[in-house]
C-alpha cells in the first residue's frame, strides 16, 4: 500500500520520468551516435558524444538519488538534512536549465555565425 501510494505522488511520476528520459539519451547516442568505424557522429568530435554519454549517465544517477530522497523522505527527521536535499535538489535543477539554455543560445549563435561567414565568402 506504501509502495502504490508512493508511486501515485506527482514528484514521484515526475522524477521517474525524466530519469527514464536521461536514460532514454544515453541509450540513443550510444545507438545511433557513433558510426560502424566508432566514430563519432557529432561533427566527427569525439569530445562531443563523450560530453552527451558522461551528462546523460549524471543526470540519470542523480535522477536515481533524487528518487531515492523521496521514498525516504517521511522518515527523515532532521531538518537540515532535509534542506541540504532541498538546496541540492534546486541547485542541481537550475544548473542543468541554465547550462542547457547556455549551450542552446551557443549552437545557435555559432550556427549564425557560420551562415554569416558562408555568405560573406
Amino acid at each position: 500500500d506504501s509502495l502504490t501510494s508512493f508511486i501515485q505522488k506527482p514528484a514521484v511520476i515526475l522524477r521517474a520520468v525524466t530519469t527514464f528520459i536521461m536514460m532514454l539519451i544515453f541509450s540513443c547516442v550510444l545507438d545511433k551516435g557513433y558510426s560502424k568505424e566508432n566514430v563519432c557522429l557529432y561533427n566527427n568530435k569525439q569530445g562531443a558524444c563523450n560530453y552527451t554519454v558522461g551528462i546523460s549517465l549524471i543526470a540519470f544517477f542523480v535522477g536515481l538519488g533524487f528518487l531515492a530522497c523521496t521514498y525516504f523522505w517521511e522518515q527523515i527527521s532532521n531538518t537540515v538534512t532535509r534542506k541540504y536535499i532541498v538546496f541540492s535538489d534546486m541547485s542541481f535543477c537550475g544548473f542543468w536549465l541554465s547550462s542547457s539554455s547556455l549551450i542552446s543560445v551557443l549552437s545557435q549563435t555559432c550556427g549564425g555565425r557560420r551562415r554569416m561567414l558562408l555568405k560573406m565568402r
